[in-house]
């Protein structure tokens, strides 16, 4: 079979015929139910067995739920994915369909360059699904209390923007206010005659420029509203009540950089303060060991445009916005000499890789559009190679029709786009940003690959968490030290596989709650 010589494995397609779960190699097929698959785990944990699926997260979830692991999946929706095919497989494929899918997906890839990453992206569906089914622990108690008193304050910021309205304001049946601080028109109304003039829009952008305590009063209440309406109920309703934690769907490729998202809730994107942080804990007997990349995208922008100044900061381990600060103005600069300085250079630094130009920097800073191009011409001049590297980057996306990754993930322009009259305008922040946010997307899947399988030697290790840059794992107190230094191994080992010619570093904390 032309399938075999692909992999030098013995494919076997999976198809989800309730109540059967039908394998096959192409030519013979086994009908088994749920309760047998157990007994067959050491076929499924072979690495000399390639398992092909139509969708594999989801039908892997299914298999750890039943107690089976898989060692080599393969997900045919993944691969059209790469392949940039947007139909959806059908779910009651043939095994003869399942085949040639596989055989046209490979031989497009492989025409592409993107064997290695297509392996990565289906391995690390395991990874994902393993970490849905371990879930995520949360103190159910502690984080209800945290949304409660948000709901106080809320109430309570509330109250002091009523009692400023007008008293000719108007009433509900019963007498009070029928104010609805959610709807932007009643609010932009009510705020004019409290203020007594015109306001443009009730956006942050224009209310954080006027003093004035009904604003004061009416940001307050928005702040914790958007904390109530985001981890309130609608959030805390994802707990399992057999687990009691928090079982998220992460899309592998959820953005078009080929980082992952979230969602059913968000993990992603949790709240920043210290007492929500407190509530994400360990069991008992349990620690966290959370790890993250040190500036990630600016180690990989040093490393692609191979730019001295920035090699050689990260090769002494020291901070590159101070470093970068300094020879771009010619003084002593650090987090308490010169700090503004170091400020400016950062906020360059992070800018242009996502395509910040001279009006978005001056907002930045808080400096007119002139001074904001005069310091980008500083820099470029103090950093002509990540110039040269930044417009290259444009010129070889806008020719080719797209951006890619160190491992050759591919973002396609739109057609209408590259042949309109503003095409470099419209593209040039997407062609800097997505080979600089797409490799470290592909950086921290491998990782996770490679911790993955480090973590199977232990007896109840795994990761709950992905934010980014950023890995969470799940361990024994006794296992943690030993846990943390294999998280720091495999992912500097991940980065120097990418990037070879700079230095890695990934900070690691122990700890029993969240540390972030």
């Amino acid at each position: 079979m032309a399938a075999k010589s692909v992999f030098q494995s013995q494919l076997i397609a999976v198809s989800w015929q309730s109540p059967f779960f039908l394998f096959s190699d192409g030519e013979a097929t086994v009908s088994l139910s749920p309760l047998q698959l157990t007994e067959f785990q050491h076929i499924f944990e072979n690495s000399g067995h390639v398992f092909l699926f139509r969708n594999a997260k989801p039908e892997l979830k299914t298999l750890l739920n039943l107690g089976v692991r898989v060692a080599r999946p393969i997900c045919l929706e993944t691969l059209n994915a790469l392949n940039g095919i947007s139909e959806k497989l059908s779910d009651d494929l043939a095994p003869k369909d399942y085949i040639f899918a596989l055989e046209a997906n490979m031989k497009s890839l492989d025409n592409l360059g993107l064997r290695k990453l297509a392996r990565l992206e289906c391995l690390v569906t395991r990874v994902f699904a393993a970490m849905e089914h371990r879930g995520f622990p949360i103190d159910l108690g502690g984080w209800q209390n945290e949304i409660d008193a948000a709901t106080k304050k809320m109430e309570s910021a509330k109250t002091d923007f009523v009692a400023l309205l007008p008293k000719s304001g108007p009433k509900d049946l019963f007498g009070q206010n029928d104010l609805n601080l959610e709807n932007n028109q009643q609010v932009k109304e009510a705020l004019e005659n409290i203020i007594g003039r015109t306001l443009p829009n009730t956006s942050q952008h224009t209310l954080s420029s006027i003093t004035h305590p009904a604003i004061a009063a009416l940001l307050r209440y928005r702040e914790h509203a958007k904390i109530v309406s985001t981890y309130g109920k609608s959030f805390l309703d994802h707990v399992n009540p057999v687990t009691g934690r928090l079982h998220a769907c992460f899309e592998p490729m959820g953005t078009s950089t080929g980082r992952a998202s979230c969602h059913s809730p968000n993990l992603q994107n949790l709240p920043k303060e210290k007492a929500f942080h407190d509530c994400i804990r360990a069991p008992e007997g349990r620690a966290f060991i959370t790890a993250d990349y040190a500036a990630c995208e600016l180690r990989i922008l040093g490393s692609l445009s191979q730019d001295p100044t920035f090699i050689e900061a990260f090769a002494q381990d020291i901070d590159l916005h101070a470093f970068v600060a300094a020879k771009m103005f010619g003084v002593p600069v650090s987090k308490h000499e010169n700090p503004q300085l170091r400020q400016r250079a950062k906020a360059i630094n992070f800018g242009l890789m996502y395509g910040m130009g001279a009006k978005a920097l001056a907002r930045t800073l808080g400096v007119p559009e002139l001074e904001a191009q005069a310091l980008f011409e500083q820099y470029f001049k103090a950093y002509p190679k990540v110039k040269d590297y930044l417009e290259d980057s444009v010129n070889q996306a806008l020719r080719a029709g797209y951006a890619k990754t160190v491992m050759g993930r591919r973002l396609f322009f739109p057609k209408e786009t590259l042949a309109g009259p503003n095409a470099r305008g419209e593209l040039s922040r997407i062609a800097k940003n997505m080979p600089i946010q797409g490799t470290a997307a592909d950086m921290v899947k491998l990782a996770m690959l490679w911790l993955h399988e480090k973590l199977a030697e232990f007896k109840d290790a795994g990761l709950v968490n992905m934010i980014h840059d950023e890995l969470v794992v799940e361990c024994a107190q006794s296992d943690a030290e030993r846990i943390a230094s294999i998280v720091k191994h495999e992912m500097e080992a991940a980065q120097n596989a990418l990037l070879p010619n700079i230095r890695a570093k990934a900070d690691v904390q122990i700890a029993a709650t969240w540390q972030h």
